[in-house]
């Protein structure tokens, strides 16, 4: 399937952070939905030397069709913060 739809919930949301996650303290998915509301998944890392962190979605989460921007937000020791690169994906009404 290379479409996602709004209310989808068979999905995982996984972003490579091209950094070393090994000495994290938080990670999310941050998103910004089409009507501008901005939002975080609490994500897991799945490899921490490859930088993937991983969210599998929920109902209601992913609520609405249009563009979406996603990006990666990390915490690592001490305190420093890294957010990644947004990257816009569109979400289709089903049916379409």
């Amino acid at each position: 399937m290379n479409k996602v739809y709004a209310g989808q919930t068979s999905l995982s949301l996984r972003v490579f952070t091209s950094c070393s996650l090994t000495d994290t303290e938080a990670c999310e998915i941050r998103y910004r939905k089409p009507d501008g509301t901005e939002g975080a998944f609490a994500a897991t890392v799945l490899d921490s030397l490859e930088g993937l962190i991983s969210y599998d979605v929920a109902e209601g989460d992913i609520d609405l069709p249009g563009w979406w921007a996603f990006w990666a937000w990390i915490q690592f020791a001490g305190g420093r913060q890294a957010p990644g690169e947004a990257q816009r994906v569109f979400i289709h009404r089903e049916g379409e």
